[in-house]
């Protein structure tokens, strides 16, 4: 006969963590060179991941000191800290 398994199911995307919880656990570890600018991707990210399939200027729904930040950010010349290699390999 032997034991039946519990069925599980594939939790949503939303479940499981915290939606602030996952961003900050996904980029605690970065580092652009100055703390403003690693807590402007967090917040950054954040936003945006609460409407995903907005441009970041609808995410932000009309703050436009974020929305500017942002472009800012995303901005950058090739020579600035804001790279792949800034984003950590493994858990800091």
């Amino acid at each position: 006969m032997g034991i039946k398994r519990p069925v599980r199911e594939a939790l949503e995307v939303i479940e499981g963590i915290d939606g602030d919880q996952w961003v900050q656990n996904e980029f605690a570890g970065v580092r652009l060179g100055n703390e403003r600018l690693s807590k402007r991707l967090i917040e950054s990210v954040r936003v945006q991941a609460k409407m995903p399939g907005e441009a970041f200027s609808g995410a932000a729904q009309g703050n436009g000191a974020l929305v500017k930040g942002y472009y800012r950010m995303i901005d950058k010349p090739d020579d600035s800290a804001i790279t792949m290699d800034a984003y950590p390999r493994t858990a800091p």
